[in-house]
């Protein structure tokens, strides 16, 4: 059975794609194989750090299989860079052993699974799933966090717009923040570009 992501618009499941970074041939070769058997499609193979970034940033896998120990680049600063760039979905360690230090260091670098090798078909798929799910959340959570903050610098601005207005124009404070809003719908603007327009004027 064929491993897919979520339909398209027109309906039509597609691979679920991986990129794999480690410096061991035949590790690569062998976890090639396993997906590939398991109806993934491995877009790109890397084998040092920078390498696994260059591959994210052209092929925006929706996971990464990432080696802890690489060189040029470890796989923590990888995870956190393709993290901070949103270069992958969901981002996968792989180490020969487990360890604490590095599972706290990696979840806070937003990786989304932990894998120790030797790995098998059965684990390495139930554990990209459940990556991928996380993953998903973690977005979320992102994207809520990141909405939120706009919400509060839009209220900032706008504040600070209608305050300089009742100051040059005379207004008191709902005149001020309904003169924004008019202009926000007249020109077809948001108000908080209302706002940044008109806070030019004291910059």
């Amino acid at each position: 059975m064929k491993e897919k992501k979520e339909s398209n618009s027109q309906g039509i499941s597609s691979p679920t794609t991986v990129v794999i970074a480690d410096d061991e041939p035949i590790i690569v070769m062998n976890l090639t194989e396993l997906l590939r058997d398991k109806g993934f499609q491995v877009l790109a193979t890397a084998e040092d750090g920078f390498g696994a970034i260059n591959a994210c940033r052209t092929h925006h896998p929706d996971v990464l299989l990432l080696d802890i120990r690489m060189p040029l680049l470890d796989g923590l600063a990888v995870s956190k860079y393709v993290y901070m760039e949103d270069l992958a979905e969901a981002t996968i360690i792989i180490s020969a052993f487990s360890d604490d230090h590095i599972i706290s260091q990696a979840g806070e670098n937003g990786v989304s699974g932990y894998l120790v090798k030797p790995i098998d078909a059965n684990t390495l798929v139930s554990t990209i799933r459940v990556a991928m799910a996380r993953s998903r959340e973690l977005h979320k959570l992102r994207s809520d966090i990141l909405k939120a903050t706009r919400d509060i610098e839009s209220r900032k601005k706008i504040e600070q717009a209608k305050g300089h207005l009742m100051k040059t124009q005379n207004l008191d404070e709902q005149s001020a923040f309904d003169l924004i809003r008019t202009i926000s719908k007249e020109k077809n603007m948001s108000m908080e570009t209302v706002a940044d327009i008109i806070l030019c004027e004291i910059k």
